[in-house]
């Protein structure tokens, strides 16, 4: 994270020195709440950085389990903005790439469904299973690719408002599935079924590689 940090830092100054504008806004989406800034580096060119992040939670049912996820979004993206139709009627759609020190994750609490979980292949009794918890994180650089629509730092325009959508790479997930046994329970049998658990945990885990982006940004000019 530092070096990433200490790069946008490095670069987002550079750019800059040699830009006459200089965006902050605000933005919501599929990565949550957060800000950006944004730098003109030449006429067609903006470079961008920002902070997204949102905690949620919600439940859902699974092979004779109920699940409460918990779901952690937090990323700093460092965007470049390309407007290649720059000059015409069109000159304000974009074309998006970037990389984000991204550090989203997954948590999921189970809980047994009228009284009793099914894990794996066989039916245990509430007192049987003393927790059930799974996880899911993806990798720390995100690379991203998108479009948008909208110029922060236009020449004589003040305040304005920008949409993204695209899609950020998350990698393929580091899951973990961890059932502890309870009381009158074989171990041994219980164990075994968690692993059948876990491997379907990551695999619903690996459905979010690509991640969607869809933000909308309320900027103003300095």
């Amino acid at each position: 994270m530092k070096k990433l940090i200490a790069l946008a830092m490095l670069a987002l100054p550079a750019g800059a020195a040699f830009a006459d504008g200089v965006a902050a806004g605000l933005t919501a989406g599929t990565l949550g709440a957060g800000a950006q800034i944004a730098f003109r580096l030449r006429d067609d060119l903006n470079l961008r950085a920002g902070v997204n992040g949102i905690d949620f939670s919600y439940g859902y049912d699974y092979r004779g389990v109920d699940y409460d996820n918990r779901v952690k979004l937090f990323n700093v993206p460092v965007i470049a903005d390309w407007f290649p139709m720059k000059g015409t009627f069109l000159g304000m759609f974009r074309v998006s790439a970037g990389l984000a020190w991204n550090q989203n994750k997954i948590e999921a609490t189970g809980r047994p469904r009228s009284g009793v979980y099914t894990i794996g292949n066989n039916t245990y009794s509430a007192p049987q299973i003393a927790s059930v918890q799974g996880e899911a994180k993806y990798d720390s650089l995100a690379p991203y690719v998108g479009v948008g629509l909208g110029n922060p730092v236009l020449s004589g325009k003040r305040f304005g408002w920008n949409v993204d959508l695209g899609l950020m790479y998350q990698g393929r997930p580091k899951t973990s599935y961890n059932v502890v046994c309870g009381t009158g329970v074989n171990c041994a049998q219980l164990q075994a079924d968690a692993s059948i658990e876990a491997g379907d945990f990551d695999h619903d885990m690996s459905k979010y590689r690509l991640y969607p982006l869809a933000q909308v940004y309320l900027t103003w000019q300095f």
